[in-house]
């Protein structure tokens, strides 16, 4: 059996800004990576961050998931692009589309889905989601708080993503957002 067949295949859904840093650990981890993002500047930089030793294990695509014509095309695409199934799903999709991430799980059901929430979701705190969430909080700094640096969003959805948990807070949420 060949390496590629062996490799876990990712799709990343925007996660070429704020996100890359995590986008590139995984690629560093041996897995195959397709990403889209809806600008061809963050899926550029995104790509030369990743080791060119690494690159073949990485391909892109521009979509705009508002644009629900090209998202359908790109998330068939997914496949080809990865060469073969889809075993997980990283997605960072705005609420301005909500039937683009609906549209995620309808094309794959049997992925691993983790949807990033941002901070002011509560949809962590609903039971029996059909795909695991990680909501983005903040930190506090000396009696202040402070929004996370892309460095610390990137590593909390890559620990969140590698943990399994259904469920996963980056950094703390407010009192009034921890209670179930």
């Amino acid at each position: 059996m060949d390496q590629a067949s062996n490799q876990t295949r990712v799709l990343c859904i925007g996660t070429t800004g704020m996100l890359a840093g995590m986008t590139c650990s995984l690629v560093q981890s041996g897995a195959r990576v397709h990403a889209i993002a809806r600008t061809t500047e963050s899926l550029e930089q995104c790509a030369a961050r990743i080791d060119p030793a690494l690159q073949s294990q990485f391909t892109t695509q521009r979509s705009d998931y508002a644009d629900e014509h090209a998202w359908t095309h790109a998330l068939e695409q997914a496949h080809a692009q990865l060469e073969g199934p889809v075993d997980s799903v990283i997605c960072w999709i705005h609420s301005s589309a909500p039937s683009a991430f609906d549209q995620v799980l309808e094309r794959f059901p049997n992925a691993d889905v983790l949807r990033v929430l941002p901070s002011r979701s509560t949809m962590h705190m609903q039971e029996n989601l059909p795909y695991r969430t990680a909501t983005l909080g903040f930190e506090i700094d000396t009696l202040a708080t402070r929004w996370l640096t892309h460095a610390e969003i990137s590593s909390g959805i890559y620990s969140a993503f590698r943990s399994g948990q259904r469920t996963s807070i980056v950094g703390t949420l407010g009192p009034a957002d921890l209670s179930p």
